[in-house]
């Protein structure tokens, strides 16, 4: 089995296959306070409730955008398993022509998805990340990483309405206003958030679609992105397993 490991700055993502079959995908809460060993029981647990154990892991591939914990958890992995861990950042094989200023800074999160997209969708590709920031991928015609832009995400937009006004309560935004036009506080927030959102993505793909033309494939990701994408005019691809797929892709051509 090979155990992939995202470390995002809300959750911790598990993900085994075996032979191109997904064995399990689980989630953990990111805690940046978590030790090794606290991390350890928490994925010794997970394998557990699969009928796995270390033994099985053959190999592990992580990434992270939480810095601090990319040592702590791989650390913690090495409590479990003897087998190789490769993590996503200087080194490793991409297969990506980067044309951006600094290299290294990108994420490992844009790293994967853009892997990902390029092996399943036709180039130039958009590709946007709907997480605790909202990140916009572009691969152009030619298949080079180009750039991109990083935007305050649902979640934390939420979260900073939420906080900052001390009469707004804590909501939900699983379900969707059925109108833009909010009749309570609750929906009034419901629909600021998702057709904002909604708003601002169509906006992103008409600016990308003016540079890169009316062929340009756009991609959404992450879970937050489902309720929005159908609030939208433009057509996207959902692809909630677009990180973890650039992750294997990204094990296999390190480990060949």
């Amino acid at each position: 089995m090979v155990l992939a490991i995202c470390i995002e700055n809300s959750n911790l993502i598990l993900c085994g296959t075996s032979h191109h079959r997904k064995l399990f995908q689980s989630y953990l809460r990111t805690d940046l306070e978590g030790t090794a060993d606290e991390y350890a029981i928490s994925i010794r647990s997970i394998l557990d409730l699969h009928g796995l154990s270390g033994s099985d892991i053959e190999g592990v591939i992580l990434s992270s955008v939480v810095p601090p914990l990319a040592s702590v958890v791989k650390q913690a992995v090495k409590k479990l398993t003897k087998a190789n861990i490769l993590v996503v950042g200087p080194g490793i094989k991409t297969g990506l022509n980067l044309r951006i200023e600094n290299p290294a800074q990108l994420g490992a999160d844009r790293v994967c998805n853009a892997v990902a997209a390029l092996k399943k969708y036709p180039a130039p590709i958009m590709v946007v990340d709907m997480n605790t920031t909202t990140t916009v991928s572009v691969l152009n015609e030619k298949k080079m990483f180009i750039g991109g832009c990083i935007i305050p995400g649902v979640s934390s937009s939420l979260e900073a309405l939420c906080t900052t006004a001390a009469q707004l309560p804590q909501i939900s935004i699983e379900e969707c206003p059925d109108s833009i036009i909010g009749s309570n506080t609750v929906s009034a927030m419901q629909a600021g958030i998702l057709y904002g959102n909604a708003c601002l993505l169509d906006g992103l793909i008409q600016r990308h679609q003016e540079i890169l033309g009316e062929g340009l494939t756009v991609v959404v990701t992450e879970k937050q992105a489902e309720p929005i994408i159908c609030l939208c005019k433009y057509p996207v691809t959902y692809d909630p397993s677009l990180l973890m797929d650039g992750l294997l892709i990204l094990y296999e051509k390190n480990t060949k």
